[in-house]
């Protein structure tokens, strides 16, 4: 799966059980500046997150990609509970404003192209 926002469901015994999912390649671009010439200065970062049609569609088919696989009956027993966005929020618009907007991957860099993956 190629999306990613993040969710939060608890079973009738209190456990809390979690979902996430991560959007591989994301069309959304953000980007980071320097502020000044001095380094103690923070930098300017715009994250852009879900900013394209394209990641935000992807969002919302993980979000409900995501509602039915808990909602499968082999899940059934745990009788999980949507918190995050809520089982509520259903329209398109809605689950949008509602994903998470500041999550990343994770991963390797690759170092100018050499095939060398960081960290060694």
């Amino acid at each position: 799966m190629k999306s990613r926002s993040h969710s939060a469901v608890a079973g009738q015994d209190d456990r809390a059980k979690c979902s996430s999912r991560a959007n591989l390649r994301p069309t959304s671009r953000g980007s980071i500046h320097a502020r000044s010439a001095d380094a103690a200065d923070p930098p300017a970062i715009v994250t852009n997150y879900l900013s394209t049609p394209e990641d935000q569609q992807v969002a919302i088919d993980a979000i409900r990609l995501t509602r039915r696989v808990v909602a499968a009956p082999a899940l059934r027993n745990y009788r999980p509970v949507e918190h995050r966005p809520g089982a509520e929020i259903t329209s398109d618009g809605d689950l949008i404003h509602a994903a998470p907007k500041g999550l990343h991957n994770l991963g390797v860099a690759e170092n100018n192209g050499l095939g060398r993956k960081f960290p060694q």
